[in-house]
């Protein structure tokens, strides 16, 4: 373990409890940290390992990784409806990485701010990058948001833009160049905590979009023992995919890396009224389909034609999509 590189975390770390929702005992000397959970609340525990060379490219900048990192797990969090508020970082890395895990924590430390949440130091060790991200948050008791519970007749919607961050991967690996708003999008995928907490007292059902739309939308409508049909011509697309037409549909449905929610709702007022309230700074929601009684996903283009979309999501080893439902 490098003592020196967990001292450099914790130092950065320390500043993240003056801020922070719900301030931690961090007992000195010890590994480990006193949690209370406020009265009437639910502890919600997501995590995420990321390697190098599988989730991470080769000489991956130590600041998307810490963004995709905490991404990836605050994403699990906002799809419950739960609030950010202590997270723990234990980092594998090779030597002479002390610039590269200063830079790591710096960013960590920027993005924990943004929603109060309190960073706790793990341990730093050396060999194959690897990084272990672990996110507490709590959210309203009764009020957590699952994966169940889409009824027949509910509207199936998704929040912000989809493919975008697979498509700039795409063209980086053809070693092209990238637009700002592309580039952005990639080094710093955003999660909808906000959005994920408001929706809590609205969806029937919730799930994050970081494996693929299909893939999301499959897995939701099936926990139910239901299906789904999408309007494809009504998927929130970026302008550059869009422009890909047929292959721009495909990274929608199937590329990884969109930070999104894909939630359910009934087809009511009140919940149309609720939805269009929602704050401009918490991102749009689009209406893309429709809960089915009849099992599997259906994609209906704008000729009313109906295709069974294949279950498939994003394989990181292989680059691919493959069946894997």
């Amino acid at each position: 373990m490098s003592n020196a590189d967990r001292s450099r975390l914790a130092a950065l770390f320390a500043g993240t409890a003056d801020q922070a929702r719900y301030p931690l005992d961090v007992l000195d000397g010890q590994a480990a940290t006193l949690l209370e959970v406020p009265t009437g609340k639910q502890l919600v525990s997501a995590q995420s390992a990321l390697q190098g060379g599988v989730h991470l490219s080769e000489g991956e900048s130590a600041e998307r990784a810490a963004s995709v990192a905490f991404c990836a797990v605050a994403a699990e969090l906002a799809s419950v409806g739960a609030l950010p508020a202590w997270g723990t970082v234990s980092l594998v890395v090779p030597r002479d990485s002390g610039d590269w895990v200063q830079r790591f924590g710096a960013r960590l430390v920027s993005l924990a701010e943004a929603v109060q949440l309190q960073l706790i130091a793990g341990p730093v060790q050396r060999g194959a990058l690897s990084i272990h991200l672990q996110l507490h948050g709590v959210a309203e008791r009764g009020r957590v948001m699952r994966p169940t519970g889409a009824a027949v007749g509910d509207i199936i919607y998704v929040s912000g833009e989809l493919g975008g961050v697979a498509h700039c991967t795409d063209r980086l690996r053809r070693n092209e160049t990238l637009d700002a708003h592309c580039l952005r999008r990639w080094r710093a995928p955003v999660p909808r905590i906000g959005l994920g907490n408001y929706l809590s007292g609205v969806a029937s059902s919730c799930v994050n979009v970081s494996s693929g739309l299909n893939q999301a939308v499959a897995g939701l409508t099936r926990l139910s023992g239901l299906g789904a049909s999408i309007k494809l011509d009504a998927l929130p697309l970026p302008d550059a995919v869009a422009e890909l037409g047929v292959a721009g549909l495909d990274l929608a449905l199937y590329g990884d890396g969109d930070c999104e929610l894909c939630f359910t709702a009934p087809p009511t007022a009140a919940v149309a009224s609720s939805l269009a309230q929602i704050p401009p700074i918490m991102g749009r929601v689009t209406a893309i389909g429709t809960v089915d009684p009849e099992p599997g996903v259906r994609g209906i283009s704008a000729r009313a034609q109906v295709v069974q979309l294949p279950t498939r999501g994003w394989r990181h080893f292989t680059g691919t999509t493959d069946i894997v439902l």
